[in-house]
């Protein structure tokens, strides 16, 4: 027999220093499709982006889906406690609860009722894969039912996972950081190629009377590395030619804040602390000399 020090810890099917591997690959995997989606598919911006801040990329893609995130720890820390509670030790009961219950307040009530959705369906598969039996007779032939034992246990994670995936599908071109309007007092290249043909096109400059929607993706000591919202393009600005910046909420690429049910509880209306970017360009459009003050530029929406 070998001794259990020399095994190493084990969840189900694999050691802890495999889970650890595949999960950094898988999360280092996820974050390299992200950027390639900001980058609406073009590889040149892809390493443009990487190689300005690959940290703010992975810190800022968890973020983004902070969310479902929330949801999926609250409702999949009950699910495994109910499935795996006789393996519980009496010291970690605190700190599930203190999860549970931390996720869940910090939950959106729109996630509650999916993750109860998922928890119930999760439920009602481990049901049905338990009472099914070894094996199924379809006409003359017997069909070994043994690969439907791998969802027992684990319907909650394979039902979540795929959840996750197609939220982060119809978000891929989400940008990790928020939107920022830039109001620049000199021209400033905003795009190299003509997005409806796809041809080369002529360099399409910006005029300093033209506010416009970015997003900060490295900054050093002289200069800002901004990807054009509109157009995807990766622009060096100098900080000397930034008059202002505004940070805003972006509709058309960003994700909906919602109320959490903390604040739910409390009687609270969610109130963005950031205006909507459409509104905030019109308003600097129309102010002489796009020369604003944060104040004049938020208005009414911040």
């Amino acid at each position: 027999m070998r001794d259990a020090s020399t095994t190493g810890a084990r969840v189900p099917g694999i050691s802890i220093k495999e889970f650890a591997a595949y999960s950094s690959t898988f999360i280092g995997l996820l974050c390299l499709i992200k950027v390639y989606g900001v980058s609406r598919f073009s590889t040149t911006t892809t390493t443009a982006l990487i190689v300005s801040a690959p940290e703010q990329v992975v810190l800022g893609t968890l973020a983004l889906y902070v969310y479902p995130t929330m949801a999926i720890l609250a409702y999949g820390t009950v699910w495994f406690t109910g499935v795996w509670n006789r393996r519980i030790h009496r010291e970690t009961w605190p700190l599930i609860v203190a999860i549970v219950v931390i996720t869940a307040l910090m939950t959106p009530v729109e996630y509650h009722l999916l993750g109860l959705a998922l928890l119930a369906v999760s439920t009602s598969i481990e049901f049905w894969v338990r009472r099914v039996p070894a094996s199924l007779r379809l006409g003359r032939h017997r069909v070994s039912t043994a690969r439907l034992r791998i969802l027992r246990g684990h319907s909650f994670l394979y039902l979540g996972g795929c959840l996750l995936l197609l939220g982060f599908v119809d978000t891929l071109e989400s940008p990790w950081t928020s939107a920022e309007v830039f109001v620049v007092k000199a021209p400033v290249v905003s795009a190299g190629q003509k997005l409806e043909t796809g041809a080369y096109g002529p360099v399409e400059i910006a005029s300093s009377g033209e506010p416009f929607i970015g997003h900060v993706v490295d900054e050093s000591l002289t200069d800002y590395t901004v990807l054009h919202s509109g157009t995807r393009y990766v622009m060096r600005l100098e900080k000397s030619l930034v008059l202002n910046r505004y940070v805003c909420h972006n509709e058309s690429t960003q994700l909906r804040g919602r109320i959490p049910l903390l604040d739910r509880l409390r009687n609270r209306h969610y109130i963005s602390p950031n205006p909507d970017c459409g509104p905030a360009i019109e308003q600097l459009i129309r102010l002489p000399g796009n020369e604003a003050t944060g104040e004049e530029a938020t208005g009414k929406g911040s």
